[in-house]
């Protein structure tokens, strides 16, 4: 297992909100349900609160830019 972090949620946080604060690109949401896999992916809303691991990508995987037509599991 990698470095990662702890981040305490809010009630407005979302995982598309939170995978471009952490990591710039929204579309990048997969890292962050992977590492809490007690979170269902589907809860469009984080619980205010709630401890959210936050895995540090590789660097190739943080800078990698890709399009995606993937939409998060909400929408």
């Amino acid at each position: 297992m990698g470095t990662r972090y702890i981040y305490i949620a809010s009630d407005t946080d979302r995982w598309d909100n939170l995978a471009y604060d952490f990591f710039g690109d929204a579309a990048k949401v997969k890292p962050l349900m992977d590492a809490n896999p007690d979170i269902p992916p589907t809860q469009m809303f984080l619980t205010a609160g709630q401890r959210i691991v936050v895995p540090v990508l590789p660097v190739s995987e943080a800078t990698e830019t890709q399009e995606t037509t993937v939409k998060a599991p909400w929408k």
